[in-house]
């Protein structure tokens, strides 16, 4: 499900040299929720599409398409809903009603369902980095380079522990790291999944030197 509801990712900026400036990335598409307590109709079409960066000077990332979640009793008409990106990834639809011809419309395959009953900000899933090399986490790190929330003194394998909140276990949990250099999934591609257990997941990663940031994702 989309909850809560964030639009898409905006790219990065792109780096200059001696013969050009640097650039800005594209936008992210944006976030829409359209409720109605009984039919919804869209004849026409809602886009919330991920925005190109420019290519005349360094090149930029390009933006994400946006959040679209329409709820009603019956969702009806024959218009479209376009969250895509030209060059970026792709942003997400949900539907919720007992009568759903609307889908059909979405240029991105859309999550149906009926009405989703009882949401609460106070169930948020939620995952958190709660120790790097055996240090503690911050309740609420800053994640700002010139003040970083943990500093090590050599560049090694560390573990880091991931743990969560309203997440089932069984779930497959993935680690991205960040540096200058660039950016670093874990595990990589034909490894063994790192499985939430008891509400906890933990990697062996090497940090690499310099500045960085850990950001953990999972999907269910």
């Amino acid at each position: 499900m989309i909850d809560p509801l964030i639009g898409g990712s905006g790219g990065g900026g792109g780096g200059g040299d001696e013969t050009r400036l640097g650039s800005s990335g594209g936008a992210g598409g944006g976030a829409l929720l359209i409720a109605s307590s009984r039919d919804l109709v869209l004849n026409g079409s809602i886009f919330s599409r991920g925005g190109t960066a420019p290519t005349n000077n360094g090149d930029g990332g390009h933006g994400s398409g946006g959040s679209v979640v329409l709820v009603a009793d019956r969702l009806l008409g024959s218009g479209t809903i376009d969250v895509t990106s030209e060059r970026g990834g792709s942003g997400r639809v949900r539907l919720e009603g007992f009568e759903r011809p609307l889908a059909s419309g979405s240029i991105t395959t859309p999550i149906v369902g009926p009405p989703f009953m009882n949401r609460s900000i106070n169930n948020q899933p939620e995952l958190m980095i709660t120790r790097v090399a055996g240090m503690e986490i911050p309740t609420s790190p800053q994640g700002d380079f010139k003040t970083p929330d943990v500093s090590l003194s050599s560049e090694s394998s560390v573990d880091v522990l991931v743990s969560a909140r309203n997440v089932p276990d069984g779930v497959s949990v993935q680690l991205r790291v960040s540096s200058p250099e660039g950016a670093t999934v874990f595990p990589a591609e034909g490894e063994p999944e790192v499985i939430l257990t008891n509400g906890q997941a933990q990697f062996s990663v090497i940090l690499p030197a310099g500045a960085g940031a850990l950001q953990a994702t999972a999907e269910f």
